[in-house]
Parts: C-alpha cells; sequence; structure tokens
C-alpha cells in the first residue's frame, strides 16, 4: 500500500508539470469563460456563433404572399374602411361609458370594440399579403434577380448552449458509479478530487486537429481526447455533436479512469482491448463513434460484416469508422455477459487479468459463467456469434 501511494503521489506531481492543453488553448482562446462542476474545471470561447435566430428576441412572424381577383381586393378594401369606422365608433362608444362609469355598459362594449379591432387587423393582413403577391409578380415580370439566401445566426455562450455544466455533473457521477471503485486497493486513488481534471472546449476544427493527441488503436471517440498525463481533455463541440457529446465524453474519462484502476492493481493492458472498450462504451451509453464532422451511425448492423470473435479479442488497428461502430457495438455485447455477473465478480476479473489480448483463454479461467455460455472460453466464443452479434443486426 505504502507503494502504491508513493505512485499516487508521483504521479499527481509529474502531472502538475506537464503543460498539457492548456498551452495551446491560451493561444487560441487569450480570454476564456470558465466553470467548475466536480471532477472537472472546463475553459471555452466566450462567443460562440450558434445557427438560427436568437431564441431570447421575439421573432417577427413573416408576411406570406397571397394572390386576390381584383375583385376580391376591392371588396376587402372597402370592407376594411368601414370596419375602420366602425372601430373608431367603438373606441369612443367605450370612452364615453368609462367617463360615465357604466361598468355593465363598458364590458359589453369593449367586447365590441375588441371585435372590431381583430376584425381590422385580419383585413389589414388579408391586403398586405396581397400587396405582396402583387409585388413579387412585378419582380418576376421585371426578371429580378434574386438574392441569395442569407443564414441566420446568433451569438451564444458556449457554456450555456452546450450545456457544459450538466455533461460535467453526469461526468462525474460516471466515473463514481465504475464497478470497481469499491475496491479496497484503489480507495486511495478515487476518487478523483473535485476540479482535478481540466477541460478544454474548441469550436475551431483546425485548432482541435493541431493540438489533439495521438486517438489509440481503437477509438470510437474522435472529437475528445486526453493528454498523455490523463488531467487535461481537450474537446472539439458544434451543434451537430450535441445528440452524444455526453456519452462520449463519459467514454473518455471512464477511459482513464479504467486505465488508472487497471495500472494500480495489474497492468494497463491486462484486461485486453475488447473488455476495456466494451466496458467503457456500456457504462457511458455510447452507441455510436463521433467524430469533428458529425456522428457516425448505423441502425443496425449487417451480418456478413460483423468480426469473428478472434478478431475482437486481438484486433488490428481500426481507421474506418464503419469498422470502428461494429467494434464498439460487438465489445459492448461481448464484455456485457461478464459484467453481468456482478460488480465484486466482475472487479476480480479485471483485477487478475494478466497479458492482455494474447492472454484471454487463460484469463477466463478466472470466471465462471452461466450456463448459457457454456463452460469456458471456446464456448463461450462459439456462442459469442449466435447469443450477441446476430441480434445487432435486426432492429428492435
Amino acid at each position: 500500500m505504502r507503494k502504491y501511494l508513493i505512485f499516487v503521489f508521483a504521479f499527481f506531481c509529474v502531472s502538475s508539470l506537464f503543460a498539457g492543453f492548456g498551452e495551446g488553448f491560451s493561444a487560441y482562446c487569450k480570454t476564456s469563460g470558465s466553470l467548475k462542476e466536480g471532477l472537472f474545471e472546463v475553459y471555452f470561447p466566450p462567443i460562440y456563433i450558434a445557427p438560427g435566430p436568437d431564441p431570447t428576441v421575439t421573432q417577427i412572424v413573416a408576411q406570406v404572399a397571397v394572390k386576390l381577383s381584383p375583385e376580391e381586393y376591392a371588396r376587402a378594401k372597402e370592407e376594411l374602411a368601414r370596419r375602420n369606422k366602425e372601430l373608431a365608433e367603438a373606441e369612443k362608444r367605450v370612452q364615453k361609458l368609462k367617463e360615465e362609469y357604466d361598468e355593465e355598459a363598458l364590458e359589453y362594449a369593449e367586447m365590441r370594440y375588441k371585435q372590431a379591432k381583430s376584425k381590422c387587423n385580419e383585413l389589414s393582413a388579408k391586403i398586405k399579403s396581397a400587396d405582396l403577391w402583387n409585388e413579387e409578380q412585378k419582380n418576376k415580370a421585371k426578371k429580378k434577380v434574386e438574392k441569395p439566401k442569407i443564414t441566420e445566426t446568433h451569438k451564444a455562450e458556449p457554456g450555456k448552449y452546450f450545456r457544459l455544466r450538466d455533461v460535467m455533473k453526469e461526468a462525474s457521477t460516471a466515473v463514481m458509479m465504475m464497478n470497481f471503485l469499491g475496491d479496497d486497493a484503489v480507495t486511495n486513488h478515487f476518487p478523483w478530487p473535485d476540479a482535478s481534471i481540466k477541460v478544454y472546449v474548441v469550436n475551431d476544427k483546425a485548432v482541435y486537429k493541431k493540438l489533439k493527441t495521438k486517438s489509440p488503436v481503437i477509438c470510437p471517440v474522435e472529437n475528445i481526447c486526453m493528454d498523455k498525463k490523463g488531467r487535461e481533455v481537450l474537446a472539439y463541440i458544434d451543434y451537430k455533436l450535441t445528440n452524444n457529446f455526453q456519452a462520449a465524453f463519459n467514454y473518455i474519462v471512464c477511459g482513464q479512469a479504467f486505465d488508472e484502476f487497471m495500472e494500480a492493481v495489474a497492468f494497463k493492458e491486462a484486461a485486453g482491448d475488447v473488455v476495456r472498450v466494451g466496458y467503457c462504451a456500456e457504462h457511458a451509453k455510447l452507441n455510436v463513434v463521433t467524430t469533428v464532422d458529425g456522428d457516425y451511425d448505423l441502425p443496425v448492423l449487417e451480418e456478413k460484416k460483423l468480426f469473428l470473435a478472434s478478431q475482437m479479442i486481438d484486433p488490428s488497428a481500426i481507421e474506418s469508422r464503419e469498422r470502428c461502430l461494429y467494434y464498439l457495438r460487438q465489445a459492448k455485447a461481448f464484455t456485457k455477459p461478464l459484467m453481468d455477473l456482478g460488480d465484486s465478480e466482475f472487479t476480480t476479473f479485471l483485477k487478475n487479468a494478466k497479458g492482455g489480448n494474447s492472454r484471454m483463454r487463460r484469463n477466463f479461467e478466472l470466471i465462471r459463467l452461466p450456463k448459457e455460455w457454456g463452460d469456458g472460453f471456446d464456448t463461450f466464443c462459439m456462442r459469442l456469434h449466435e447469443q450477441a452479434f446476430l441480434p445487432l443486426t435486426k432492429s428492435k
């Protein structure tokens, strides 16, 4: 235990000396907004140019052009003139009754006034729509060049627009809920102290690509990365990535916690890639591949493209987003039976697993699978295709 405590102390000391993403972020963003929530201290640009109109500003409904025949247009004008006279008389009537304090008659007079005003507004709008239609026809006749459409945008605070506080709150909870946190061997390491991880949020793809670290061999999250010391996160976010940003952020942070747990009690790669990816994705609720260009998703997988169990256990580098999505979903299906054994047995498996991908067969001797999965590693692998992978090819 003393050796482990020394390791943790040294780890934090080295982390504090590492510049990480902070220096690059400061060059990109001279002044930034910030917030603290749970495990995280977050920095983000002060302004985000969001698509669409400003939701805090009352929007004016656009006028719709409506065609009226000359006869209809003339009748509408005549009726509007008549209604305007009625409105003026109704207004005088209301004013007179107010001066006479005749409340009973006033109530009825005000009702008639509102009806007259409503009808006048309705007719005015009808005439304006007809005028607009006539104007459009004149422009078409003159072959007037139509102006290009202007995409409307508005300025927003990134922290509020992307609900970063809520994201950090849920990610903090996700780490706290990881199954192995109750293990006595790591109580001095988890949970991390509040504000112990700095998060730098950028909205510029070029800046993100310049600052980001190299991705692992298999990584379903391309728009978020950890620094080498695991105490700083760089995240790219825009309006197209909001649906799965929470799950992607959870995956990255839970992955770091998983690695630190394995370093503390065994070896970083002891449990193997499929268990790490499957466990972290299941815990983070990640089911898509997130990229700087948008989320990559498929409703179902194709049977002919599924990985074999042997390929899941000992994967090569995966660069295709489609193949990464297949690996992600199949890894979740592979790992779920192990997680279903219960927190205690799954944690014991993680602690005692050794040798990573190449020793998966030997590591399976550490667990007792339910009967439906067979009596050992070979039977488990044979049944994976039918019981775990094939259901991924069927819509729910």
